[in-house]
């Protein structure tokens, strides 16, 4: 089986092709003012580069939030476009979500963060049980300073997954529960999550896929 995943939520943009859960193909897309004219170009790049064509994708997974708006919509509409023009199976992705995919530890809770407006972070926390991803709470921002006092608060381990700015690498490093995993969402992240999602009997939907996120409800405030 192979499936194409889409990850535009946020910089460095990433295009993967997996082969029955392994990677077969990656690409990081460089910074560009013309993703709309480009993406769909790199798309079809990706799949000669694998030898590949469409007819022989199962079904194509793209992120679909939270993240920057603009890089969400073009990513959603290029996936709308593979799956109405080749009737292929679509699977939206929590960016949140995916960005744990592969870091799975039974007794560990796991922050997954992502930079939303100006010092506050998009949050969402995990457990896994059985290696499969468990959610514990929506979606939601906070500020950078709620967040710190929120994760000094467990007294169990918790590990804390994304792209963590200096004030909160600096902070919670010192902090004995805290464990930092400080990385980039790809697409390889996405088309995990997404064969998590992904069902045999899946087929093309004319149901539209939406961007769900773009700024998450914010919740506390710090005084």
């Amino acid at each position: 089986m192979f499936l194409l995943a889409i990850q535009t939520s946020i910089q460095p943009y990433s295009l993967s092709i997996l082969k029955d859960g392994a990677c077969l193909r990656h690409v990081q897309l460089q910074s560009s003012y013309s993703y709309s004219e480009e993406l769909m170009q790199h798309v079809d790049d990706l799949l000669r580069g694998a030898e590949l064509n469409y007819s022989d994708v199962s079904c194509v997974a793209v992120s679909h939030g939270p993240g920057s708006y603009t890089g969400l919509r073009l990513g959603v509409s290029v996936a709308k476009t593979i799956g109405f023009v080749y009737r292929m199976p679509i699977i939206g992705v929590s960016a949140l979500e995916a960005q744990v995919m592969g870091l799975a530890q039974t007794k560990r809770l796991y922050f997954s963060v992502m930079p939303a407006r100006k010092g506050e972070l998009n949050c969402q926390l995990f457990s896994f049980i059985e290696g499969d991803l468990n959610v514990l709470s929506n979606q939601y921002s906070q500020s950078e300073e709620d967040f710190i006092k929120k994760c000094k608060s467990f007294e169990k381990e918790i590990s804390i997954c994304g792209a963590l700015s200096l004030n909160v690498r600096d902070t919670l490093s010192e902090h004995e529960h805290c464990a930092l995993f400080p990385k980039e969402l790809s697409g390889l992240d996405v088309g995990q999550r997404a064969l998590a999602l992904y069902s045999d009997a899946m087929t093309y939907s004319e149901r539209s896929l939406n961007v769900q996120y773009s700024h998450l409800p914010l919740i506390g405030k710090s005084t």
